[in-house]
């Protein structure tokens, strides 16, 4: 294993030292630009369109053509590992989450993901399943990921950063995709999407399937996931539109909870949308609908999770004068759920927010950028939110940037109302068995939860250098009122024999500070051949289970017809805690990893025109591994992670 995690490392090493052997550069020139032009303008980091590399905050794009050629990228997180900064980890088969620039959890609700601007966290406890996700992978156009707080323009969550997936438009399919892929451990994975334009009118519908098994058990189920989703719009004139879409997820899947065990959720998930422009002004509203329940999950009473999310805003920006842009929104969010370990009143979440955006360029040379927002919460109160970032630009080619700001996670539902009395084993390893055989833990949430509260300061560099392209960050952050289950304390003992009660609730306690380095470069060798490299740094204090360094790299060919993608992942050893929810922590190693993936696909031409085939390979050497910490008795259950192998899948798609 060792000798395999060094010959990847290697690789890495050596992609990374890639760049740094290319030709002498050239002057800069408008030519040498577009090498990187699939940059282009990103939506997600202000409330107005950008460049990249002038953005207020550090932004990432993840291209269509990225997508398409992504080595083993089956799932959506697939996608994003090469990002620095980004921590994704795969707790079981087909089942993970994704945080930025540390703070990982094994159900991470400090990142906030979001459909087309639109959230899509699962109220409960403020994550998202990505196999819920009403998307199809030919359908995105773009994966935009922005690092550090982003609460002024987004709200709660957005502690850690925002992942924004942006679908295509209809006119942008142009057509219809069919796609089928079969691989290792009964993948199976078949979608149909058509979308075009006609006059005003425009529309696109698809739909997918897929199944898989796990890795430690390869003949049981991980997960059956069915999907449709559609959107329909018009145009009423130059700048008015108005579209109406939804979607439905039918999922069944093996979850982990962390270090609450592992369930089958199975239910669906749904959404409504509408959204209306008009001349700089946008109206949207959207209904989220999860019915959900958790079977297999004993420890918790087998939970359902029953919730419906109904959001409104509005948004407007106006020219106050040349070069200076003001945005101006508002928005209503109510949450409600129904679920067992709750009590049995429906309980609810109600939610308002009023934000502010001014973007002020005074010479192409200098952007400033303010923004902020104030949120009240029905439980917390308010919360104020300001950011400000300014963007210096040497050449047309190089940026500085300087950038400040605050974020705010509000409690979940879990987290305000939880009411759930836990029968588990009494294995002896904490309390004598005999006389005490069953342990019964009442487990607590808390109306008077305070909101989490990140402050962060971030200073980068990006650059063009012919046909290479750099980035460079530094930050660092502070995170205050972390909420977390409080030590269990005994409130039952002899009078209860033979079990013991305890009790423990969701508590503001202790604070996270955090400084951290991410470095990348792109070069562009030539017009087919193409490499990439970064590295991150963090160090976090009072948090053990984000790595201190993690290196990414690969080289990407496309010719039109041949393309062929080949990276490498190496992820630092981490630290997560093997007792149950209440008992003292206990710390314990999950060690490096790294994982080496790879594509080849092959467009057909004439009579074959619009067909493609491809194979492709995640963790192409088998190296089995955790990422979150597995389980060793019912009081020691770590993370109930499960090892990670290889996976292999051939695929083959038709556009017509």
């Amino acid at each position: 294993m060792e000798r395999v995690n060094m010959k990847i490392i290697k690789l890495a090493l050596g992609l990374s030292i890639l760049p740094g052997c290319a030709a002498p550069l050239s002057a800069q020139t408008a030519d040498d630009i577009s090498f990187f032009e699939e940059e282009a303008r990103v939506i997600t980091a202000s409330r107005q369109a950008v460049p990249a590399r002038k953005a207020p905050a550090s932004v990432y794009v993840i291209t269509s053509e990225d997508i398409e050629t992504a080595g083993g990228a089956v799932r959506l997180w697939d996608l994003i590992k090469n990002v620095p900064g980004v921590d994704v980890i795969e707790s079981r088969s087909f089942y993970g989450n994704v945080s930025i620039r540390g703070l990982n959890e094994p159900l991470n609700n400090r990142t906030l993901v979001m459909l087309d601007g639109k959230t899509v966290l699962h109220p409960f406890y403020g994550i998202v399943n990505w196999e819920d996700i009403p998307v199809s992978m030919s359908e995105i156009d773009r994966i935009e990921i922005v690092a550090g707080p982003v609460s002024a323009l987004y709200g709660a969550n957005a502690i850690q950063g925002v992942i924004n997936i942006i679908t295509k438009k209809p006119e942008q399919l142009g057509g219809g995709t069919i796609t089928y892929s079969a691989g290792s451990r009964d993948t199976f994975l078949g979608s149909a999407l058509y979308g075009t334009k006609k006059g005003n009118l425009a529309y696109k519908i698809g739909a997918d399937q897929r199944r898989a098994n796990r890795f430690e058990d390869p003949d049981k189920p991980a997960e059956r996931v069915g999907k449709v989703h559609a959107l329909v719009s018009y145009d009423y004139g130059p700048e008015t539109t108005a579209s109406f879409s939804g979607g439905y997820s039918d999922t069944n899947y093996i979850v982990s909870l962390g270090p609450a065990g592992t369930g089958n959720v199975d239910g669906y998930t749904s959404y409504l949308r509408t959204d209306f422009t008009r001349s700089g002004a946008k109206a949207r509203f959207f209904w989220n609908r999860d019915r959900l329940d958790v079977r297999d999950f004993t420890a918790f009473n087998d939970p359902n999770m029953y919730s419906d999310s109904y959001d409104f805003n509005l948004e407007k920006s106006v020219d106050l004068f040349p070069g200076d842009i003001l945005t101006l929104g508002g928005g209503y969010t109510r949450n409600t759920i129904n679920s067992r370990v709750f009590s049995p009143e429906r309980n609810k979440q109600e939610l308002w927010a009023l934000s502010m955006e001014n973007k002020w360029e005074p010479s192409d040379a200098w952007a400033f950028v303010a923004s902020a927002r104030l949120d009240h919460h029905s439980l917390t109160g308010y919360a104020f939110s300001p950011r400000a970032g300014t963007v210096y630009s040497l050449t047309p080619s190089q940026t500085f940037r300087l950038s400040a700001g605050t974020a705010f996670r509000n409690p979940s539902l879990v987290e305000n109302y939880l009411a759930l009395i836990q029968t588990l084993p009494n294995d002896g390893a904490q309390l004598p068995n005999p006389p005490f055989t069953t342990i019964e833990s009442t487990l607590l949430g808390s109306r008077k939860l305070d909101t989490e509260k990140i402050y962060s300061l971030e200073a980068a560099h990006n650059g063009i250098f012919g046909k290479l392209k750099t980035t460079t960050a530094v930050y660092t952050y502070l995170l205050k009122d972390i909420v977390k289950m409080s030590d269990s304390r005994t409130t039952c003992t002899v009078a209860c024999i033979p079990a013991v009660k305890t009790e423990a609730v969701f508590t503001n306690q202790g604070s996270a500070r955090g400084w951290g380095a991410e470095t990348g470069a792109e070069l562009a060798m030539t017009r087919r051949l193409r490499s990439f490299a970064n590295y991150t740094f963090l160090s976090v204090q009072n948090y053990s289970n984000s790595p201190k360094h993690k290196a990414n790299g690969g080289i990407k060919y496309a010719d039109g017809r041949l393309t062929a993608d080949f990276w490498a992942n190496w992820v630092y050893k981490t630290f997560w805690n093997l007792n149950s929810p209440g008992a003292e922590e206990l710390l314990k190693r999950v060690g490096s990893y790294a994982v080496l993936n790879a594509r080849t696909g092959y467009r057909f031409k004439g009579k074959l025109e619009g067909l493609q085939a491809g194979f492709s390979a995640f963790n192409l050497l088998n190296d089995r591994h955790y990422e979150t910490l597995p389980g060793e008795s019912s009081s020691q259950p770590g993370q109930n992670g499960e090892i990670i192998g290889a996976r292999y899948a051939a695929d083959v798609s038709y556009r017509f």
